[in-house]
């Protein structure tokens, strides 16, 4: 019986070095939810990683790194390096470069996985849009990740890589994370939540869509996960174990809603403008689909600030939650005028307004 601690990172370099290549130091990443994060240095140059002098390594246990008491598929590393290892090639826009990390190696017996580093100067797009010291090309990062983001739901996914997420726990997971939170909300803010309760009753019940529509989706889509190369003309979109068959509206969605927290809570324009370029480059939806993105970014609002304790006081918060419960509401009732007047507006084609 295998009883070798697999978060202690002298174990993890240990068992790469053996294994897979020399590693001279190994250092761990702080503030991942679901692994165990870890950047190292090779002893010498390789092939094997491209010759990289630093790589990232993750491992999963059966529960969160962050939260130990929440379990998690031990699977999800596995999935991460299966979606990696399919993914279609980078999409490039107007200079800017938004790829995918390599995966270099997968060791199944321990649930690690080996991928490139985007780097130490990289910066996650969360971070440069809290600090007013860096100049975005907003414009230019949202456009290129909608392009991206409608690639990579276009192409779906090989029929190996779908049959091999078919198996995956990510989708349940992140359906109680969301909407299975969404009801008991309002016990948190019933002042101002309680009177939508009718509608998130329906939301949380509503069917699913058509499974045909289902692709692939990254399934963990947010800035927090998207590295920015200091000259800002590379971006990786990283942190793929939740990748997923499932609606696009979910990737849309709560990519959305976390570019617009700053401007809830600090007034800050910068993510509003990168979520402007998000929705063009990504291009036009169904109604369908359009009601389910601002529902989504709807949900986020409410059930995520009044969780995560990062971005305000209490009555911030529930000022947040009220925004995103109208959301849900206008959405749901189809109200296309209210939300062609809103920072979602370019989800909505003007037909819709009249009909």
């Amino acid at each position: 019986m295998n009883t070798a601690d697999f978060t202690d990172p002298l174990t993890i370099q240990s068992q790469l070095s053996c294994n897979f290549i020399p590693l001279s130091t190994i250092t761990p990443l702080l503030g991942g939810f679901s692994n165990f994060t870890f950047r190292a240095h090779l002893s010498q140059s390789s092939p094997l990683v491209e010759n990289a002098a630093t790589v990232i390594i993750k491992h999963s246990e059966p529960y969160s790194a962050l939260h130990r008491d929440i379990s998690l598929d031990p699977l999800r590393c596995y999935y991460e390096h299966e979606t990696l290892t399919s993914c279609p090639p980078a999409v490039t826009f107007a200079g800017l470069i938004i790829k995918t990390p390599t995966a270099y190696y997968y060791d199944n017996g321990h649930s690690i996985i080996v991928i490139a580093d985007a780097g130490k100067e990289s910066l996650d797009l969360k971070t440069l849009l809290s600090h007013s010291s860096f100049s975005l090309k907003t414009n230019l990062i949202g456009h290129g990740l909608g392009r991206f983001l409608r690639s990579l739901h276009t192409w779906g996914g090989t029929p190996e890589l779908r049959k091999e997420l078919a198996g995956t726990k990510a989708g349940p997971f992140w359906t109680w994370l969301n909407y299975g939170r969404l009801l008991e909300t309002i016990n948190k803010f019933p002042s101002v939540l309680s009177p939508y309760k009718e509608t998130f009753v329906e939301v949380v019940s509503a069917p699913d869509m058509d499974e045909s529509e289902k692709t692939l989706i990254h399934g963990d889509f947010w800035s927090a996960n998207i590295l920015v190369s200091p000259e800002q003309d590379v971006i990786t979109v990283v942190d793929w174990e939740m990748a997923r068959l499932a609606h696009v509206w979910q990737d849309v969605g709560q990519m959305c809603a976390d570019l617009f927290l700053p401007y809830q809570f600090y007034k800050k324009m910068e993510g509003v403008q990168v979520m402007d370029g998000l929705l063009t480059g990504y291009g036009e939806v169904s109604g369908e689909v359009a009601r389910r993105i601002v529902v989504h970014f709807g949900v986020s609002l409410v059930v995520w600030p009044c969780r995560v304790g990062t971005w305000g006081g209490e009555e911030d918060v529930k000022r947040c939650a009220q925004v995103g419960a109208e959301f849900i509401d206008r959405a749901w009732k189809r109200d296309w005028k209210w939300i062609k007047g809103s920072v979602l507006r370019e989800v909505v084609k003007e037909e819709w307004i009249n009909d």
